[in-house]
């Protein structure tokens, strides 16, 4: 059995930051099968909403775009994927338990990353233009500052060798279960916060009521277990 690590580095283009990868290898002997784990480092992106690919929103503030500029909507600053391929073969004395234990193929494939960034908007138009309604953020507060829970799923693929026909031809049976342990992943919050009105008060756009950032919907889906046959040869 033997091991081995990789870094790799890019230089950062226009607009990104620098990013690093780090590889690590597990090999196993004799013409095994051999599992590879990929682990990405903190790379923090910031951007106007210009430059942002992943939403098309309108600009805050046009007299200063600066207030535009904060952190990406597609920013996970960390995130960690691991997949490995397993056939163990075994030889017992024990043809039942040889069989048995033989020809069995596990797939595993893991993702963990940091939660969506989150846009903390208020729940009052305060500069009196209804087309920036989405991306009107209170006083002193950041363009995505808010985040998701994180993010965690592991799929899992299971093949069994029925029997083997002609010497090269294996029926195959396989289940396939995605989200395996069910994982609720969540990738939007409430993030609206109440924010002052009246100028007698206090400065108008200022928190009165923080957004409560409770779970409101998901785009990942919940576990999905699915049953097929195949034919190999």
């Amino acid at each position: 059995m033997g091991a081995g690590a990789s870094v790799e580095g890019r230089a950062p283009a226009a607009g990104f930051p620098e990013t690093v990868k780090i590889q690590a290898r597990v090999g196993f002997p004799a013409g095994g099968e051999s599992s590879r784990f990929k682990l990405g480092s903190w790379s923090p992106v910031y951007v106007t909403i210009t430059n942002d690919t992943e939403q098309n929103l309108p600009i805050e503030d046009t007299t200063n775009r600066l207030r535009d500029r904060g952190n990406s909507s597609v920013d996970r600053p960390q995130a960690v994927t691991l997949s490995a391929v397993l056939e163990p073969q075994v030889k017992l004395k024990n043809r039942v338990f040889n069989k048995l234990l033989s020809d069995n193929m596990f797939a595993i494939l893991g993702n963990f990353s940091s939660g969506d960034a989150q846009n903390i908007v208020a729940n009052h138009r305060l500069n009196g233009d209804s087309t920036t309604d989405p991306v009107t953020r209170p006083l002193f507060v950041g363009r995505n500052t808010a985040r998701t829970p994180n993010i965690y799923q592991v799929d899992l693929r299971y093949t069994r060798a029925i029997a083997r026909l002609w010497e090269r031809v294996t029926p195959q049976f396989s289940v396939e279960a995605n989200n395996l342990f069910n994982h609720p992943n969540v990738t939007s919050i409430n993030a609206t916060a109440t924010v002052n009105t009246d100028p007698t008060k206090g400065l108008v756009g200022s928190i009165t009521k923080p957004a409560t950032l409770v779970p409101t919907s998901t785009v990942l889906e919940g576990r999905i277990v699915q049953f097929g046959v195949g034919l190999r040869w």
